[in-house]
């Protein structure tokens, strides 16, 4: 595999953003409990919550810009997003890459945006379906990084 240093520094600095944001989400998810070590002097006005505990009303600019931001997501494919990590562990491609600044300027960037987004929605409305997306596309990048791990290593 032909990777330049700038590339592949480009790549792992991506994936690794992708992966901890992921994993920073599932860390956000799961029930962990803080007891502090000194008795508390006052009692907490409010609590922590989990997004997921949180619903839009159906009326309202929240929802509105929700909604426009689900169907902007579910508009984009994955496959193209894709692209330019499949290309550069040396797989092929399922889909040509988004043309713009995906194509030469910032190749890859787009899909962390995307990687946020159905993290966030998948959180806060509950659909399946982001979250397939989600596990879909971190499926794909371990095979990148699966492919790629032996050239980094050494």
């Amino acid at each position: 595999m032909n990777m330049s240093f700038s590339n592949r520094n480009l790549f792992l600095a991506t994936v690794v953003v992708s992966l901890s944001f992921t994993a920073s989400v599932a860390a956000a998810q799961t029930k962990l409990t803080y007891a502090p070590k000194a008795a508390q002097l006052r009692l907490p006005k409010a609590q922590a919550f989990s997004a997921e505990n949180v619903r839009l009303l159906e009326k309202g600019s929240f929802k509105e810009s929700q909604d426009a931001e689900a169907r902007n997501i579910l508009s984009l494919n994955p496959d193209r997003l894709l692209a330019p990590y499949l290309k550069e562990s040396g797989l092929t491609p399922k889909a040509s890459l988004y043309p713009g600044w995906e194509t030469g300027v910032l190749p890859g960037v787009a899909l962390e945006f995307y990687l946020s987004g159905v993290s966030r929605l998948s959180v806060a409305t509950g659909q399946k379906e982001y979250a397939s997306r989600l596990s879909y596309v971190l499926d794909q990048l371990a095979l990148c990084q699966e492919k790629v791990s032996g050239s980094f290593n050494n």
